[in-house]
Order: structure tokens, then sequence, then C-alpha cells
């Protein structure tokens, strides 16, 4: 079957084209950034709804919609559109400098819909971003420096979110700059729970990557993100 909704391969993969590309890549672009291996990764040439097609031809279905950045589809006409208006009436209000409307418009959007009482947002340009904001944001809220982050974690390679990566590789070429002060737990069981309470407890701000506690169990864990989401999609069901 060939039904371009579908994956579909053409050629090995990763094809000549993204062969070709990464050893473009390699030579221009500075290390730390593309994660390149001998069958790895395929460049992309497009991508529409759930299907990414790369420079060979070769189709696949996106299961990670993109980081969720795609989290409606590749190339979402609603979103193209919006897009392609703003692009030819402002692209650049320098940032926090001059702000626009369509930012307080949405500001204000975001407000209404978020569950509880959080009214204010953050809108940061990535992931990193945001983990570095909500580290910032539970030290000054508890004034404890002390964080928990699971081993194999990975928030991005910014300085501010090296120390909560649980990835060595990524961590170790600049242990010298960071201030070790996350203590990394495998994924919650009962020995985490007895490590949570036993280390740096005083000094906790939060735990990264979700959630922010110990629990007793990994049903546990299990069951409280399942009501998270069944709350979450009662309030996208109301909208």
């Amino acid at each position: 079957m060939n039904d371009e909704r579908f994956e579909h391969l053409r050629t090995p993969v990763p094809g000549p084209r993204s062969l070709a590309l990464q050893t473009l890549l390699e030579r221009y672009e500075s290390r730390g950034v593309t994660y390149l291996a001998p069958h790895y990764p395929v460049f992309w040439e497009s991508a529409h709804g759930a299907t990414v097609t790369d420079v060979d031809g070769n189709r696949y279905l996106d299961l990670t919609s993109a980081f969720g950045v795609a989290n409606i589809g590749h190339t979402n006409p609603t979103v193209t559109a919006a897009i392609m208006q703003q692009a030819t009436h402002l692209i650049h209000g320098m940032g926090d400098v001059h702000p626009t409307e369509v930012r307080a418009r949405l500001l204000e959007v975001l407000a209404r819909i978020t569950p509880g009482n959080l009214q204010k947002t953050y809108l940061a340009a990535g992931g990193a971003e945001a983990i570095e904001f909500a580290r910032k944001t539970a030290f000054l809220a508890t004034g404890k420096p002390h964080t928990l982050a699971y081993t194999g974690a990975y928030h991005g390679l910014s300085l501010g979110t090296l120390d909560v990566i649980g990835i060595a590789k990524f961590r170790d070429p600049f242990a010298a700059l960071l201030d070790a002060r996350t203590t990394f737990l495998p994924f919650p069981n009962a020995a985490t729970r007895a490590r949570c309470r036993s280390e740096h407890r005083r000094d906790l701000a939060r735990t990264d990557s979700r959630p922010r506690r110990c629990y007793r169990s990994p049903q546990r864990l299990l069951a409280r993100t399942a009501r998270a989401l069944r709350r979450a999609r009662r309030v996208a069901d109301s909208r």
C-alpha cells in the first residue's frame, strides 16, 4: 500500500541523500547540537498531519508530534494560515521590549483556560528555557537550592539545565561548571521514596522531570498521572 497518509520506504534508512547531508552537517555544524551516528539521523524534507517525508522520499508516522510542537498535526492549515497572516503584519517586536496586542490576548486566553488559579504564563522559546524558569521559580518560592531529577532524564543542553540532566555524557564535559545540587534517582519505586526522604530534604526545592513528589510505587504514579490526564481532557472538551 502506498497511501500517502501512512509510512512507506523507498530506500534503505537512512537513504543516500540523508547520508550525504550528514557528512555536510558534520563538517560545518558545531558539536553537541545534532546527534550523528552511522545509521542516524534521517533528514526531514516535509511533514503533513502525522506523516513525515525524508529527503530520500521515505515516509514515516511521527508518533512524537515533533516533541509536541505539532500536537495538532504538522502544517495544520489553521496554524499555517495564522503564521502567514502574522508574517505579513509583524515578525519581531523585540521580545520583552515592545510587546504586541496579540501577545497580551494570548496570555489572557491561557489564563482563562488553565485549570485552577494559574493566571501567569511565561512564554518560553524551548524546553530548556522552560526548565530554567521552573527552577528559578521554585527557588524564589522556597529558598531551597536542591533539586531531584531522574537518571536518564533529558531537559536540554543549556548550562542551566545541565545540572538536572541525568545523562552523564552531556553533564561530564561541563562538570566543573555545575553546582552539583541535584540528587538523581531511578524511576519511582520503594527505594526511590526512601532516598527522597533522606537526601537534601531540607534544601529540596522541586523535582525535575515530573512528577513533583516521591511515590510508593509506579502504580501510584501512573494512577495519579491518569487522573491528571482525565482532568485535562475534561477541560479541553469543555472549551
